[in-house]
């Protein structure tokens, strides 16, 4: 009994001698040679563990410990068939083990047998043995059998009934990124690093659900030198003593601290993703503008005066932009902030845009701009699953490509008076050079006010927003001279194009 005692206390050296003593006098006791390897396993000599192991089965055959503790030692030689078997076992003379289900069900798992493990843990709670354990590995089979909805359940039952049950709470949130629920993710892997702040497969999985939660072009937005340098002119020019200024869709904040600096009395900045504003506000703090900026987690067409605001706003900076231009909502955002959020002579950063187009050559994209054949091989089915209205963002300074046609004005933007879409015209595009044309290239000349500019060319300085490509149905062959007229619309978030030849001496 004092053995047992010293072992469950944590005395490991004073409970290995003392079950050594035990066993001189009484080497066939089974319950000594059972803890005795374990004392052994633990500290990782996993033959002796094996061996005391064998002299307890031939002792007692039916002792399901003895099975189950093998079980341990073959996991921890690396002999999964072995470790199956011997689990088993252990069910087979206990069908109420529950270690021994539970071990059983995840050995299978870890054997790439989710459907056996699932049979397991089935059996093993059949049979009573309702363990956390158990019920998490019969999650975690459920989960490999492609089951998540049952397999978040029942997961969720092996946490309800072991609260503190940090390696379901990993598996769980594990499952739940694989589903793209990220956020629930995140929560669960917190969770996790609370029981365990040292846990690897938690801080690890918490760093993905991040990344996976936050599109990851805020970091090569943020990387673009050109764009911070021709925000922070205009912003420097426009700020004045006193100013209050709107900052929509702030992000990290860099804009809005960029205002502060430049002297303005007071910064509102919104953020639609509560969990970004969050991080925008630790960043202001950190850069000690926390009195002059108030980061608030709403859209801008949400905001109110008087609650949100104090009063309406001098300047507004945005950079709801992509590389298509409209396609994040800068149209009708700065309808609304223009007419409820600013005062009538407000100042607008970036104030216009001139969109420009262009016909191309792009070779090693044409194949899959519709899909169609690769490799002798019809993919075409798999085509329904590009967005060809969206156009493709290309940087085209590392794409092979030609120009066939000189760049066109396609349409004016003035931010600061925005217009109410649709709107719609032909444009004639005349070709300079022969070749067979691809696509229809949009980019723009960004007006950030009225000195300091901005290009998305593929001769620009910009980086991060690229050139778009709108890719033609077929190919067209061009001559030099030739007139080809483009018809060519957007709406509030989007574009749309056709090409016909220009009418003779049209």
């Amino acid at each position: 009994m004092q053995a047992v005692e010293a072992f469950r206390a944590g005395m490991v050296e004073e409970g290995a001698d003392l079950f050594g003593r035990v066993l001189e006098a009484a080497p066939r006791h089974v319950a000594a040679l059972n803890l005795l390897a374990q004392i052994r396993l633990k500290r990782g000599n996993a033959d002796a563990a094996e061996n005391l192991l064998e002299q307890a089965r031939t002792a007692a055959p039916g002792e399901p410990d003895t099975h189950f503790n093998l079980g341990l030692v073959m996991r921890a030689k690396g002999r999964r068939a072995e470790e199956i078997a011997a689990y088993r076992r252990a069910v087979k003379l206990n069908p109420r083990h529950a270690n021994a289900w539970a071990n059983l069900a995840g050995a299978l798992c870890d054997s790439g047998e989710p459907a056996q493990a699932l049979e397991a843990a089935q059996a093993g709670i059949v049979a009573g043995a309702r363990h956390p354990m158990l019920l998490h590995n019969h999650g975690m089979a459920l989960w490999q059998l492609g089951r998540i909805d049952e397999a978040l359940k029942t997961l969720r039952s092996a946490i309800d009934l072991a609260p503190d049950f940090a390696l379901a709470e990993v598996t769980l949130a594990s499952c739940l990124l694989s589903r793209g629920r990220a956020e629930e993710a995140i929560a669960g892997y917190r969770r996790a690093l609370e029981l365990e702040p040292d846990n690897p497969t938690a801080r690890d999985g918490l760093a993905e659900a991040l990344r996976q939660s936050l599109p990851f072009w805020h970091f090569p937005m943020l990387a673009d030198q050109a764009r911070n340098k021709a925000y922070r002119r205009a912003i420097e020019a426009a700020v004045k003593p006193g100013m209050l200024v709107l900052d929509i869709g702030t992000g990290t904040g860099l804009l809005a601290m960029m205002a502060a600096r430049a002297g303005a009395a007071e910064v509102v900045a919104c953020e639609m993703d509560e969990r970004l504003a969050g991080v925008a506000r630790e960043i202001v703090a950190r850069n000690g503008f926390a009195e002059r900026i108030c980061v608030v987690a709403r859209k801008s067409t949400d905001l109110a005066i008087g609650r949100d605001l104090p009063r309406r706003a001098d300047l507004i900076v945005s950079e709801i932009l992509d590389s298509a231009l409209i396609g994040e909502g800068m149209l009708p955002t700065m309808r609304h902030a223009l007419g409820a959020l600013a005062v009538p002579s407000a100042a607008v950063i970036p104030g216009s845009a001139t969109v420009m187009g262009a016909l191309i050559s792009v070779p090693r994209l044409r194949p899959v701009n519709p899909l169609a054949s690769i490799e002798g091989f019809d993919l075409s089915p798999f085509d329904r699953f590009r967005n060809k209205g969206a156009g493709l963002p290309t940087d085209l300074r590392g794409e092979e490509h030609a120009f066939l046609s000189a760049p066109a004005t396609i349409f004016d933007f003035d931010f600061t008076r925005p217009i109410a879409s649709p709107r719609e015209r032909t444009v004639r595009l005349t070709a300079t050079a022969p070749g067979e044309a691809h696509a229809l290239a949009l980019w723009y000349e960004l007006g950030l006010d009225g000195t300091v500019t901005a290009s998305t060319g593929a001769a620009g300085d910009l980086r991060h927003w690229a050139p778009t490509l709108f890719f033609l149905d077929r190919d067209r062959s061009l001559a030099p001279g030739e007139d080809v007229a483009v018809t060519i619309g957007h709406d509030d978030g989007g574009w749309w194009f056709s090409l016909a030849k220009a009418a003779p001496g049209g």
